[in-house]
C-alpha cells in the first residue's frame, strides 16, 4: 500500500536537517541506557561501561538507532516506495558482488599505507596536548574493541561475527 511521503517535495537541505534530527534522536535513544542502567543496576558507571556485555549491547543499539532507523524513516518520508528507494527490492548480481570483492582486496595495500601514515603523524609542539589526547582516545577505543572481541567460546565468536561483521556492515551500508 503506497503512502504519501511527507518530504517528497522538500529540498536537499531540508532533508539533511531532518536526517540530522533523526540521528540526534537516535543518539539520545542510545544515551538513555548509558545514563539509567548503571543507576538501576547498582554498579559504578566505570564498571558498567567496561562490561563486554554492555559494550556489545550498545554497539548493536547504536547501529540500529544511529544508522538503520533514521535511514528507514527518511526513506519512508521521502519516497512512496521506501524499500525500492533504498535499493532493497532486489539482490545484487554476481558481477557486482565479484567487483566489490575484488575492489576490497585491491584497496587493502592502500589502507595499510594510510594506517601507517596515521600512526606516524606528529604534530607541532604547540599541538602536543591535542596529539596526546588523540592517541589516548585511540588507545581507549582499541581497549574497548579488545573487550568486545575477546572471547573463549564458539557462541561468543558467532555473536562477535554477527555484531561486528554483519550488523555494523549492513547498518552502515544501508545508511
Amino acid at each position: 500500500m503506497a503512502h504519501a511521503p511527507l518530504l517528497s517535495q522538500t529540498g536537499l537541505f531540508g532533508r539533511l536537517v531532518v536526517l540530522v534530527g533523526l540521528m540526534a534522536a537516535g543518539m539520545l535513544l542510545i544515551s538513555i541506557p548509558i545514563l539509567l542502567i548503571p543507576v538501576f543496576s547498582g554498579q559504578l558507571p566505570e564498571e558498567f561501561l567496561l562490561s563486554p556485555s554492555f559494550l556489545k549491547g550498545m554497539q548493536f543499539t547504536q547501529a540500529l538507532s544511529l544508522f538503520v532507523l533514521p535511514t528507514v524513516l527518511m526513506a519512508y518520508l521521502i519516497s512512496p516506495a521506501p524499500w525500492r528507494f533504498l535499493g532493497l527490492n532486489k539482490a545484487p548480481g554476481w558481477r557486482n558482488s565479484m567487483l566489490t570483492l575484488a575492489s576490497m582486496i585491491a584497496i587493502m595495500p592502500c589502507m595499510e599505507m594510510i594506517i601507517k601514515w596515521n600512526e606516524a603523524i606528529t604534530f607541532p609542539a604547540f599541538l602536543a596536548p591535542a596529539e596526546d589526547w588523540m592517541r589516548m582516545k585511540e588507545l581507549q577505543a582499541q581497549e574497548a574493541m579488545n573487550l568486545i572481541l575477546t572471547t573463549g567460546s564458539i557462541t561468543g565468536w558467532l555473536i562477535n561475527l554477527l555484531l561486528v561483521g554483519v550488523t555494523a556492515a549492513i547498518s552502515e551500508e544501508l545508511f
